[in-house]
């Protein structure tokens, strides 16, 4: 807001359904406060569109593509990363709203935001241990325990945001951050 140049840009992401849905009722003020942020909401329509513009014939888009929109936030979910990966910004889910300015958060050398779980009660009992995206699987796949492996990360649930899970409702980044692309 004081015309400091940030390595987050001033883009704000949201994923919905519909975008003849209203918006929720918080927005109004959310934009007030972040007047100078460009906000952009993507229905399910211009994510698949958004996606076969900018990662035609790659890996991600297979993938992106094998997944039934259906599916709850599975593709929003691969989107929002592809999304900040290539431009940057924020993305925020519709449903959740920050109070402080948006400007007032990010300092002038952060490259990539992220927030853990501050309940530390969530886990991946939703998925069967053989499934092979769940935790426990994961781990069991790829984590050796020795994190020189993976590149220097273990996969162990202990081990990462001190033993909470990350928040993917609010994420800020610089475009091209490793961690995205990792992710």
């Amino acid at each position: 807001g004081n015309g400091i140049k940030k390595f987050i840009p001033p883009n704000v992401y949201f994923a919905i359904r519909n975008l003849s849905h209203d918006r929720p009722h918080h927005h109004k003020a959310f934009a007030q406060r972040n007047s100078n942020w460009n906000i952009d909401y993507y229905d399910n329509n211009l994510k698949d569109k958004w996606m076969n513009d900018n990662f035609a014939n790659t890996k991600l888009l297979w993938v992106y593509n094998l997944l039934n929109p259906e599916i709850g936030a599975s593709k929003p979910n691969i989107w929002r990363l592809a999304m900040l990966w290539k431009k940057g910004g924020f993305y925020m889910d519709d449903d959740a709203d920050i109070a402080t300015p948006l400007d007032d958060i990010i300092k002038t050398d952060d490259k990539i935001l992220l927030a853990e779980d501050s309940s530390g009660n969530w886990d991946d009992r939703c998925w069967l241990n053989k499934y092979p995206l769940s935790n426990s699987s994961m781990v069991q796949r790829f984590d050796s325990g020795d994190s020189s492996s993976n590149g220097g990360v273990s996969m162990k649930h202990n081990t990462l945001f001190h033993g909470k899970w990350f928040i993917n409702w609010a994420i800020f980044s610089s475009p091209g951050h490793p961690i995205l692309r990792r992710m």
